[in-house]
């Protein structure tokens, strides 16, 4: 973990271009594409064994099983991010493991949710078409504490 978060320096200054993550998307898909036909199970080219299984925990830390979907990981491992994952409350020198998880947690959600796990665990059905929009119900306005 500390040989990752001393990586964080790098790793903050990475931003994809809408160009890259198409890219990115689309070989992703060819990989997903090529597992399910061949049957063999994916093996991480860029990462090591150690740094993949790192970046599975975090992963599941910030999508966590829940009673729709997503994957567990053992509570006690999310002590690890205590210090990054809360900006305002993070110690002073860790500004880059903070700029890192971050946009490491961006990233995994924006893979999650836009995946068709994510898609079905948000329930989204598309555009709906409301043929007569009665305002934001009660409960949920009183919920927000805006009633």
């Amino acid at each position: 973990m500390l040989r990752l978060l001393a990586a964080a320096p790098a790793a903050a200054g990475f931003a994809w271009t809408e160009a890259e993550a198409q890219q990115a998307h689309t070989h992703a898909q060819a990989a997903q594409t090529a597992a399910r036909t061949t049957g063999t199970a994916f093996k991480p080219k860029f990462f090591n064994a150690q740094e993949w299984a790192t970046i599975r925990v975090l992963v599941d830390i910030i999508i966590p099983r829940d009673d729709r979907s997503g994957s567990a990981t053992d509570a006690e491992r999310a002590r690890v991010l205590d210090d990054i994952a809360w900006p305002a409350k993070a110690p002073p020198g860790l500004s880059h493991g903070v700029a890192f998880f971050n946009s490491f947690r961006d990233l995994t959600a924006s893979g999650f949710w836009t995946s068709r796990m994510g898609i079905k665990d948000l329930a989204y059905q598309g555009n709906v078409f409301v043929p007569e929009w009665k305002g934001c119900p009660d409960e949920v306005l009183k919920k927000l504490g805006v009633v």
